[in-house]
């Protein structure tokens, strides 16, 4: 119709492919005179064979049409304005080409992710959330009627209750120490020409024990312990001095009973020998009043960490001083596990050492009630409260 040119329906590829294509129209395609349109390819136009093979002419291929173009009518060129104009209208346009621009990247990117949010909020889960229900008065009056709960006060942490020490009576063992050697009675000056006779008239364990020390061409020589059996008779000494160890008992001016005789002149001479004064340094010693009726019992503990020097024993001298007008004095020694009930007007302790300078440590003593014996317990009377009562009576 409209001057169009029969196509057979039923043409193969490659008649397809022989047969010239049109040129695409457009709009101003009515302007342009039937010269203008590009010419039919004919045998004359086309391209020389070449020969293969055994010198066989052989057509050249054409070159592949796409299917969309294979699909489009030919259309023969005409010279009637109408005839293009209908053509221009019935071709059909190819589509062109998708272009990846960034608006649409972007909206693309938008809408995946929409989506993904969509299922993420929508997608149904696997646990339903229960249905509220609606509080009754009964339980709104519950909720109004129930205490408010307390809050528990805080826990303190836990302290570490240290056990009450007992009380004690330190000793230094450098400042607090007797040296039972250090004080003695002045020199007496001798004749080394001349011999001596020194004697003990009685004795008394309550004055202590006097020794006696002579100075001889070799120096001081040893103790020689004083006894009433017999006299210490010795000769070319230049001087005689004497030491004494306290005994249970002594007051103030009493003195032991020596007698010093030079038996080339006879003359005899007392050795004012006193144990409260020349036995014990008082000064060293560490001093505890008492008062009247106060008692005390002090022991030596057993497991005392106190240092001496090398295979010296740990002693503690005591002294009593006893009330009254006059002074009297009480002293003794006191091994670790022993204790002495203190009474009086004051007491005095010391450690008994020769040499205090290799000492190290302090000896705490151990201060207890009056009623306790000896032992460290409480005596049964005064536990119990036993005592005898005149018969008939409750």
């Amino acid at each position: 119709m409209l001057g169009l040119p029969e196509v057979p329906a039923n043409t193969n590829s490659t008649q397809e492919m022989d047969q010239p294509v049109a040129a695409p129209t457009h709009p101003g395609l009515d302007q342009v005179t039937a010269p203008s349109l590009a010419p039919v390819r004919t045998e004359e136009t086309m391209p020389p064979r070449r020969l293969t093979g055994a010198g066989i002419p052989q057509a050249q291929p054409a070159p592949r049409k796409s299917r969309a173009m294979a699909a489009q009518p030919v259309v023969e060129p005409t010279t009637d304005p109408t005839a293009a104009r209908a053509a221009e209208q019935t071709q059909v346009t190819p589509p062109k080409s998708f272009e990846w621009t960034m608006p649409r990247v972007a909206g693309l990117s938008a809408g995946v992710a929409l989506v993904f949010v969509l299922a993420w909020v929508f997608w149904p889960s696997g646990h339903k959330a229960p249905r509220p229900t609606r509080p009754t008065i009964e339980d709104t009056e519950a909720v109004a009627e129930a205490p408010t709960p307390k809050k528990a006060p805080p826990v303190a942490a836990p302290v570490a209750v240290e056990p009450p020490k007992k009380p004690a009576f330190a000793l230094d063992s450098k400042q607090n120490v007797i040296d039972p050697y250090a004080k003695h009675l002045d020199d007496l000056d001798l004749d080394p020409a001349h011999k001596y006779q020194l004697r003990i008239a009685s004795d008394d364990s309550r004055l202590g024990t006097a020794l006696a020390r002579l100075d001889e061409k070799a120096g001081w020589g040893v103790m020689r312990k004083m006894a009433s059996h017999a006299a210490l008779q010795f000769g070319g000494a230049k001087a005689l001095r004497m030491h004494c160890e306290p005994g249970s008992h002594f007051t103030e001016g009493q003195v032991f009973p020596l007698e010093l005789t030079d038996l080339a002149t006879r003359k005899t001479i007392k050795v004012p020998l006193n144990p409260a004064i020349h036995c014990w340094d008082f000064e060293v010693t560490r001093a505890m009043d008492l008062g009247e009726g106060v008692k005390r019992r002090i022991r030596v503990p057993t497991d005392s960490k106190v240092k001496l020097g090398e295979n010296v024993p740990l002693r503690i001298a005591y002294i009593l001083e006893a009330l009254g007008e006059q002074k009297q004095w009480r002293t003794g020694i006191l091994n670790p596990g022993e204790s002495v009930l203190a009474e009086g007007r004051s007491v005095r302790f010391a450690i008994l050492d020769p040499y205090a300078g290799d000492n190290e440590g302090t000896v705490d003593l151990e201060l207890l009630s009056g009623d306790t014996a000896s032992s460290g317990l409480v005596t049964p009377s005064s536990a119990s409260g036993a005592q005898f009562v005149p018969v008939g009576q409750k």
